[in-house]
């Protein structure tokens, strides 16, 4: 029995007969991680240190298959532990539970880049889970630049730099109040439209569309939002007017412009 007190689960076996139990296996991380308590409203602290548990002591040996997705959806899991940090930014100012986890993947992380796993999907579980971490208040946003790494086209994949460049909107859109932070969104969406890769340039747009840095419906006087600027404004409905606009980029980019300013023009 590890430290925690909690009994882990039997070895990860991936055969046809236990592809249901492999997926209940997935879900029940997931379903554990949303428990709250009912008086502070944060995960009980034996969840979390069962789900670090499951991670760290995770036996794939008598496996022939991978257990990648297993191991991705374990650490989705951690990220739906964290709530607002009451702390000042910084790892040595964690609780000792986002502490934890925060080790557990950061092992999984320098791992997946000695031995990628399939398609990434533990790069991308990890780099979510360190966005929450900044959209939440325990790391500094001076930090958030270790994302570039993984926005550039060499060396990664599609899914990879996507990912990367919604997890930084996400981190500005959390901290619209800093200094700086208008100016880094408005540099994002320029590098995305001169991207060379067209389908890179597709997907975050219809990520950025699906959850924008902010939405008509929901701020109707947008002067008092500090992210909306007339360069931005300006900049998005740019690229949506301009001629040499391949036709389904420029789709998603008028679902971004109406998503944000609905019918407006500049």
């Amino acid at each position: 029995m590890p430290k925690g007190g909690c009994n882990i689960v039997r070895a990860v076996v991936i055969v046809p007969p236990s592809l249901i139990n492999f997926e209940l296996q997935k879900g029940f991380a997931l379903a554990i991680a949303k428990a709250r308590e009912p008086i502070s409203g944060t995960c009980p602290v034996e969840n979390v240190r069962f789900l670090a548990n499951l991670l760290k002591f995770n036996d794939n040996s008598q496996n022939r298959y991978s257990d990648d997705f297993l191991r991705a959806t374990y650490i989705d899991a951690f990220r739906l532990t964290l709530t607002t940090s009451t702390s000042q930014p910084g790892i040595d100012q964690m609780p000792e539970t986002v502490k934890l986890l925060y080790d557990e993947v950061n092992r999984a992380f320098n791992m997946e880049i000695l031995k990628p796993s399939y398609n990434r999907v533990v790069l991308v579980a990890c780099l979510r889970f360190f966005c929450e971490l900044f959209c939440l208040g325990y790391l500094p946003f001076k930090d958030a630049t270790v994302f570039n790494a993984f926005t550039l086209p060499g060396g990664n994949s599609c899914r990879v730099r996507v990912t990367a460049i919604v997890c930084m909107v996400k981190i500005i859109t959390a901290m619209a109040s800093l200094k700086g932070a208008s100016g880094l969104l408005l540099s994002i969406i320029k590098q995305v439209m001169v991207d060379p890769e067209p389908q890179f340039i597709r997907e975050v747009l219809k990520q950025l569309a699906a959850d924008p840095p902010f939405n008509f419906s929901e701020y109707p006087d947008r002067r008092t939002l500090p992210l909306n600027t007339w360069l931005l404004r300006k900049t998005i409905w740019g690229y949506m007017v301009h001629p040499k606009t391949e036709h389904r980029v420029r789709m998603l980019i008028a679902d971004l412009f109406s998503v944000m300013y609905q019918y407006s023009d500049p």
